[in-house]
């Protein structure tokens, strides 16, 4: 790890190589980074593409293991994706505070405009 929950170097397999994994670092009320903040991904994106690869893998190898891999890493992908509304809704990344308690967990989110079979789509919201 090179900047906590920020950059992370990821060391290649059989060589010395690695890549680094950059996620966005961007201010709110919430955190001021100041000058520090900069461009990247975020963890649904990873998660996208941690499903491509387990798809692709699959369809080489067929395998229970891949398959199960695959459902939970949508079904993270769902979470994340639900939190993102949610919070887009209540402006929550714009100023500071948590969740409040009316906050519904763990697949319990009747409210968001999506589901979890679609979750890997983008979120369409109407304004």
């Amino acid at each position: 790890m090179i900047e906590p929950g920020h950059i992370y170097k990821l060391p290649h397999l059989e060589t010395d190589g690695h890549e680094i994994l950059t996620f966005i670092r961007r201010s709110s009320d919430a955190v001021d980074y100041g000058n520090g903040e900069h461009p990247g991904t975020n963890t649904q994106e990873v998660i996208r593409a941690l499903i491509d690869r387990s798809e692709f893998l699959y369809n080489i190898i067929p395998n229970d293991e891949t398959l199960d891999a695959i459902y939970h890493l949508r079904m993270a992908l769902y979470c994340y994706e639900a939190r993102a509304w949610r919070r887009k809704q209540t402006k929550l990344n714009k100023k500071a505070g948590r969740h409040s308690a009316d906050i519904r967990h763990h697949g319990a989110n009747q409210d968001v405009p999506f589901t979890k079979s679609n979750a890997g789509q983008p979120v369409r919201t109407v304004t």
